[in-house]
């Protein structure tokens, strides 16, 4: 399993890839919206949804199941870290939700330039499997 971590654009644009392996993303951006209950508002809903929007204005629909874990207090307009994985309706199934520290935004290009050679290596091996099939 890969863990990607990056800004909201560059997870959308990974996950768009397929890529060969299981990958789980980090995803760093800010709360566009309230989470909110999937289906107005049931008490035993365990479905909550919210949008989280990049820097350059990209947004990314999330789906969080509340089934072993809630979801973080957390409000429109602050920055998170959201980790799960990619669904194939380009939204995001998300396990955590988190306050973003300073020292993780401080760290965030250093993390996608890590988490683009992981891309590159797993598609040149993607690659070089197919050729030698």
């Amino acid at each position: 399993m890969r863990v990607l971590s990056g800004r909201v654009g560059k997870v959308k644009e990974w996950a768009a890839l397929a890529l060969p392996c299981p990958v789980l993303f980090r995803v760093h951006g800010t709360l566009a919206t309230e989470v909110e209950i999937v289906g107005g508002t049931k008490s035993n809903s365990k479905l909550k949804q919210f949008e989280l929007a990049g820097e350059d204005g990209q947004q990314l629909h999330c789906t969080f199941m509340e089934i072993d874990r809630e979801v973080a207090n957390v409000k429109k307009g602050q920055r998170v870290v959201v980790t799960g994985r990619a669904k194939q309706d380009g939204s995001l199934q998300v396990v955590t939700v988190e306050e973003e520290t300073d020292e993780a935004h401080h760290c965030l290009a250093r993390l996608e330039n890590f988490a683009v050679r992981g891309v590159r290596l797993v598609l040149r091996q993607k690659d070089s499997e197919a050729v030698a099939v």
